[in-house]
This record gives structure tokens, C-alpha cells and sequence, in this order.
């Protein structure tokens, strides 16, 4: 008797081999996994690392149109929603509110929020001063606002004019970029002379805890995150003064206690059946993490930084 079947696999993942080598790697594997069963192919197909098109909607967000597991995914997720609630990043509103007083925003103004999501701080913003607001992600969201303009656009080609706005926010993403420090320039180029970029970012100090590593990928802030001394040299490297920064961990250590509420309740609900959506994680295992990371938080390995930077004549 002959039974036939058909697979089809599409892989994305980052591998140390050159394309032929991945071929003749998978091949291999699949005709031991066959155990002696004929296998052919219809079609076989391994790129080098980049692909040519974005596969996802995200993935421009993080400056490499091959990434597809980039931080904005992540944050689609919708088990990272409930978990996370309504903020994304440390600090909140309050803290984006804060950063603009920093900064010493005047009436008239115009803000670029770099890597906007969907566009929270800046309608904060625009709530609290007379200012215009700018904001510009891979997807841009489709309300409008009088003062609020939306555009999809890269971090790394910034769709503005040279010295065009007078403040660009960035929180919790320039560590999801690809190349910081080109992000970085197309701020500056955008900024106007004695304008000021105001950064939110997380921050590694020293090694990452072991039971945290499986968090240091494409899909979190913490990726590429850098030390508060290296993000002093980034926006340095990048043609600012560096005009105050502060540690504004206490942001990190409310949303750790947030996700924990927020798991217990989801845990909970589960348990008693009042919600049909599965655990899409190992309880136990999430708990345990948590703990580690607020661990991390509280021994200052892992930190949230506020950076506020002031572009010169």
C-alpha cells in the first residue's frame, strides 16, 4: 500500500548558514525524519538573511523590512494586551507628560512622536499644551485630530522635512530599531537648531539575568537596549547635547506589578471558567519570570531612562 502526503514549511528564523548550507542541512534532516520513505520536492527555496519585502505590517517599525518578529508584534499580541492593559511602556502618560515638561514645550509647538503606536501620547499631549502633533509608525493609525497628523513612515527615513518640528518624542523604541544610530541622525536632521528630542528607553546594566534571556529578542524592548552611558554616547554620536536624564524605574517596577494583577486575574478567570480564552503560557513558569524581573529591576541590571537632548545651532 502507498500512502503520500504533502508538507508545506515556511520558516523565517535567523541561522548561521549560508543558503545552499541550509538547504543541504534541512534536506538531510527530513530524510531521516522520513526513516527510508521516498520524499521529493515541489519546491525548495532558502534566502540569505534580509528578505526583499516585509512579510509582516510591523516590520519597517524596527528599520529591517526581514524582521518580523519586531517589538510592535510582540505588543499586538493579544495575551501581551491583556497583560500589559492599557500602556506599553513604563512611566505611562504621566511620564510622556513629564518628558514634555522637560523639554520646556511652548505653545505652537510641533511634536514628532517617533514610533507613535497608536497615538496615546500624543493626543495626551495635545490635551495639555496648544501645540501640533506628528506621529509616524509602519501602520499609522487612521483617526484625525485637527492638530494631529498621522503618517506611516520608517524611524530610519523619517517621511518630515529637515528642521521641520520642534521636539521629537521617542519612548520605549529606539531600542526596537534596527540602527539606532541612523535613527538617531533622522531626528536630528528633522529637529530644528535648538530644538530637543526627549527618549524613554529600557536599560541594561551588566548581564541579563539567565532565566531572562528568552526575553533579549526581536520582540521586546530589550533586544537592543544599552546602558545609560551608551545611550548618553548614542545622542552624542548623533550631534546633541545632552541636556538632563533621570532614571524613571519606578515606572518599570508598576508595570511588573500591573502584568502580575493582571496574570492573577487571567489565571483566576480561567480557573473558574468565566473565560474561554486558554492560558497561551505556562502559568508557573510566567510567575517565575515576573519574579526574576522585578528581581532584575529592584538590583538595577534592568532600568528605564529618561534622556533629554537639545539640538545645537
Amino acid at each position: 500500500m502507498t500512502h503520500e502526503s504533502e508538507t508545506r514549511w515556511l520558516l523565517n528564523a535567523r541561522v548561521a548558514l549560508s543558503p545552499a548550507e541550509l538547504e543541504h542541512a534541512v534536506r538531510a534532516a527530513v530524510s531521516i525524519a522520513a526513516d527510508g520513505a521516498e520524499v521529493t520536492w515541489e519546491e525548495f527555496a532558502c534566502f540569505s538573511p534580509g528578505r526583499p519585502t516585509p512579510a509582516h505590517r510591523y516590520a519597517t517599525r524596527c528599520g529591517s523590512a526581514g524582521d518580523a518578529t519586531c517589538c510592535a508584534a510582540f505588543y499586538q499580541r493579544d495575551d501581551v494586551r491583556k497583560l500589559l492593559g492599557d500602556s506599553y511602556h513604563p512611566g505611562g502618560i504621566d511620564l510622556t507628560l513629564r518628558m514634555m515638561r522637560a523639554v520646556g514645550l511652548e505653545p505652537d509647538a510641533t511634536v514628532l512622536d517617533v514610533a507613535c503606536g497608536t497615538g496615546e501620547s500624543l493626543r495626551a499631549i495635545l490635551a495639555e499644551w496648544p501645540v501640533r502633533g506628528i506621529g509616524i509608525d509602519s501602520v499609522a493609525p487612521t483617526t484625525h485630530h485637527q492638530r494631529l497628523d498621522f503618517r506611516s513612515g520608517d524611524a530610519h527615513a523619517l517621511p518630515s522635512d529637515d528642521g521641520s518640528v520642534d521636539v521629537v518624542l521617542c519612548e520605549c523604541a529606539l531600542s526596537t530599531f534596527n540602527d539606532q544610530s541612523g535613527a538617531l541622525r533622522e531626528m536630528h536632521r528633522v529637529l530644528r537648531p535648538g530644538g530637543f528630542v526627549a527618549v524613554s528607553d529600557m536599560v541594561l546594566e551588566g548581564d541579563v539575568p539567565e532565566t531572562l534571556r528568552d526575553w533579549v529578542h526581536s520582540g521586546t524592548c530589550l533586544e537592543r537596549a544599552l546602558s545609560m552611558a551608551a545611550y548618553e554616547r548614542a545622542l552624542h554620536d548623533a550631534g546633541f547635547t545632552l541636556v538632563t536624564q533621570w532614571d524613571a524605574s519606578e515606572g518599570l517596577t508598576e508595570l511588573l506589578m500591573r502584568i502580575k494583577r493582571n496574570l492573577i486575574g487571567w489565571i483566576s478567570a480561567a480557573a473558574s471558567g468565566t473565560v474561554s480564552t486558554p492560558l497561551p503560557f505556562d502559568a508557573r513558569e510566567a510567575r517565575a519570570t515576573l519574579r526574576d524581573a522585578s528581581k532584575a529591576v529592584a538590583d538595577g541590571s534592568i532600568r528605564y531612562g529618561v534622556f533629554i537632548g537639545r539640538r545645537d545651532a
